[in-house]
């Protein structure tokens, strides 16, 4: 059984490491795994955490059916405001939550289901785009996909007010425009009511496994996205190797560009940020030679 952590640290002065302390610890759960992925400090001082459970009593409600999306509202001392359940029969997962510039919140995940608060899904995996009131009432739902895996990691609002929400696809068709192979970083902008408008499949070349993970967006509009792109020896092991931390992006004018970066071991690009000089991935370097790296 897993439960929701959070953990608050205050900063006093400077980020020195002898200068943070835990301030308070508290733990939310049932008899299920509930699990936060992402969190967010709302326009009213409000903390939001989204993520999945699979509970069914207790303090956050009850489960739809495996795991479901999780939302909890918390107030400054770390006390349940209000928890909402969303989903269907199969897995919902959580991902990633975003307040919109007009106070409504949009959580995006994985949705496996066809039921329940699920309008549409192949039930091998979609897109899942939910946008709630304040309150954490459902305004709108929409899935985005096609006839295989397509899972979501990361949403963001774009200057002009429009969704961006990154992940990755396995659908050649549905949806999805220009699929390479495998997995692709698949990007999509929606409207405010859950339109698509655009869209956008990168990928690290033939035989490359590519995921999104996080979005970040310039105050030129420009589109950064950070990942991973591994090649899939498929003549020999079929095992990935040469795994290294991606970066595509989407410049304002339409131009897109891809990069790779790592060296002999295997990396894994996990958040970005951009200033108009200079732009900072973070991640992991799995510093060994494994199943997984040829260590070249």
């Amino acid at each position: 059984m897993k439960r929701v952590l959070l953990i608050t640290m205050i900063l006093i002065g400077t980020f020195a490491l002898s200068q943070i302390h835990l301030e308070d610890s508290v733990t939310f759960g049932s008899e299920g795994d509930d699990v936060a992925n992402d969190l967010v400090v709302l326009s009213d001082g409000k903390l939001l955490l989204v993520g999945y459970t699979t509970s069914f009593s207790g303090e956050l409600g009850s489960s739809k059916g495996e795991e479901d999306f999780l939302i909890l509202k918390l107030d400054e001392r770390l006390r349940i405001i209000w928890s909402k359940t969303y989903g269907g029969s199969g897995r919902d997962i959580g991902e990633a939550v975003l307040e919109t510039s007009d106070g409504e919140i949009v959580v995006v995940g994985l949705t496996e289901s066809s039921d329940g608060d699920v309008s549409e899904s192949d039930k091998l995996g979609d897109f899942w785009v939910v946008k709630l009131s304040p309150t954490g009432e459902l305004l709108w739902e929409k899935t985005f996909g096609g006839s295989s895996q397509d899972h979501a990691y990361d949403v963001v609002e774009s200057p002009s007010g429009n969704i961006l929400v990154a992940g990755y696809t396995r659908s050649p068709d549905g949806d999805i425009e220009g699929h390479v192979w495998g997995e692709d970083f698949w990007i999509v902008e929606i409207s405010p009511s859950g339109q698509l408008l655009k869209q956008w499949v990168m990928d690290g070349g033939n035989n490359n496994e590519d995921l999104a993970r996080k979005l970040f967006v310039n105050d030129m509009g420009d589109i950064l996205i950070a990942g991973y792109t591994a090649y899939k020896d498929v003549g020999i092991s079929c095992n990935y190797v040469n795994e290294q931390a991606a970066l595509a992006i989407i410049h304002a004018e339409g131009i897109s560009s891809y990069y790779a970066f790592g060296g002999m071991y295997l990396e894994d690009g996990y958040d970005v940020l951009a200033s108009e000089e200079t732009i900072v991935i973070v991640g992991e370097q799995d510093a060994g030679i494994s199943m997984f790296s040829t260590g070249l």
